[in-house]
Parts: C-alpha cells; structure tokens; sequence
C-alpha cells in the first residue's frame, strides 16, 4: 500500500469533491487528474496497470489518452460558450459538433476511467477516507457561484434583447 501525503491527499480529496459536485460533462476533467496524480505515485512506470490488465494495457493506456481529448473538448466548449452564443449557435458548427462527439463518446471512457481510478485509489491509504465536509461545502459554493454566474449573464441577456 502506498502512503499518501497530507498535501496529496488533499489534492485527491478537493478533485474528488468536485467531482462529485459537477454534473455537465465538466466533472471529469477533477476526476482525469486525480487518475493521473495517482498513478504518478502509486505506478510511474504502469507496471501494475500492465499486470493487471495484460493485454488490454495498451488498449487502457490509449483510452486514458483519448479520455483526456474527450473530456478537455467538452471543456472548452462549455469555456467558449455564454448565453448569447449558446442562443445563436448552429448546429452545423464545427465547435459544436465536436462537442457532441465528445458528449457521445463519454459513456463509453467513463466505465474504464472509474475502473482505473479504483484500481489506483485501493492501492493507497485513501481507500478508507471521505472527503470532508469542509471540501464538499467549497466545491458546491464553487458550483453554484457559477450557476448563478451563469443565470445573471442568461437574464441581462434576455433584458438587453427585450429592450430591442
């Protein structure tokens, strides 16, 4: 088993928190990083990845690499996007179409990125811990001073257009 600092752990504990705030496609990105920071201290050298999953090693290394394309896209549309691009965005639109891709590809990548990060977690002293309230309590203010971030841009929006 390997030992997780307090500053590591803490990492680990606030990315997960987040992740289990987020629930539009963004809540993966804490979830990618905390499969990469792990693996960088419980298998730098993926030796256990190779042991356990034999042959399929190459086939989980390269959807941890696409996972990561997949779940970045999603990002950054959701980063381009306000109120009045969403309002007059084309479908045909290759940023948009991109995310979509994206979107329908995330139900495959998550059942392996989770299948990774309990292989990874359970190798650690975290495996028995929970997130504490106080990270909990920072990602849902987090959260929700976007969410109404994002509602104040949507209303002045819609005021500036019914002025017009």
């Amino acid at each position: 088993m390997k030992f997780i600092t307090n500053v590591e752990s803490q990492l680990i504990l606030r990315k997960l928190a987040d992740f289990g705030v987020l629930s539009d496609g963004r809540e993966l990105i804490p979830l990618y990083e905390t499969i990469f920071t792990l693996k960088r201290i419980v298998d730098p050298n993926d030796e256990m990845l190779k042991e356990y999953y034999g042959e399929d090693y190459i086939t989980i290394k390269t959807v941890l690499l696409t996972a990561g394309k997949v779940i970045f896209t999603v990002d950054a549309f959701y980063s381009m996007i306000d109120t009045r691009k969403i309002r007059t965005l084309d479908i045909e639109n290759k940023e948009f179409l991109r995310f979509r891709l994206a979107m329908a590809k995330l139900p495959l990548l998550i059942p392996i990125l989770m299948d990774v990060f309990v292989l990874l977690i359970n190798q650690t002293n975290l495996k028995d811990q929970s997130i504490k309230s106080a990270y909990w309590s920072q990602a849902m203010d987090k959260y929700y001073k976007e969410v109404r971030l994002e509602k104040k841009q949507a209303d002045q929006y819609q005021s500036f257009g019914a002025d017009t």
